[in-house]
């Protein structure tokens, strides 16, 4: 029997056709984007625990915390990327900066720690310094999670209070954290710290 409506199936045919390979050519591009798109890589000869740091990065923000599972505030996100790698920091970052030596704002490296006045107060808020003039952070609620923000960005820059470095010393296996036994470091203040360490978005 003879097909009344040829023209229409192949019509048809061909528009699926056309659509399948249209599909096709998007899925294979999907395959190539890199998981990681848009974040930012560790700078060359960083510590382990920058790359660390930053596979955290849209972690949520929660006040006290300090786990992934909880979330973070500003001192914990700094508190648990450190004790990851045999650091022990104190709690807050007023404390920190308290028994951590300070090193000139002008030349920051990957791992130290920057703090803000953002409430009024020196050192009421810390970050990790990643390199590039970057750091990462647990910035507030009104951000919402961990995220990198650039210290030349005015209102960082304007706010920036303090540079810190504590003494890294990189762990045996690199870029693995091994548990190890806390040493004690002295800060200026005469208080002890424990342990061996040696985006332009405005987030507030």
């Amino acid at each position: 029997m003879t097909d009344p409506h040829p023209g229409a199936r192949r019509r048809a045919a061909h528009h699926l056709a056309h659509g399948l390979a249209a599909f096709l050519v998007a899925l294979a591009g999907c395959s190539t984007v890199p998981k990681t798109a848009g974040r930012p890589p560790p700078e060359a000869g960083a510590p382990p625990l920058v790359g660390y740091a930053l596979s955290l990065r849209g972690t949520p923000y929660r006040y006290g915390g300090d786990s992934p599972r909880q979330g973070f505030d500003c001192s914990g996100f700094v508190r648990h990327v450190y004790r990851r790698y045999g650091i022990a920091l104190p709690r807050d970052s007023a404390s920190m900066a308290r028994v951590l030596p300070r090193v000139l704002a002008a030349s920051p490296r990957p791992g130290d720690l920057v703090f803000f006045n953002t409430r009024g107060r020196p050192d009421s808020h810390v970050g990790i310094y990643v390199g590039q003039g970057r750091f990462v952070h647990a910035p507030s609620r009104a951000t919402g999670s961990v995220r990198v923000s650039n210290l030349k960005h005015r209102y960082w820059h304007a706010r920036l209070s303090a540079v810190r470095r504590p003494r890294w010393a990189p762990p045996a296996a690199a870029g693995r954290p091994r548990p190890r036994r806390p040493s004690k470091q002295r800060g200026r203040s005469g208080q002890t710290v424990s342990g061996q360490i040696s985006s332009t978005d405005k987030d507030v």
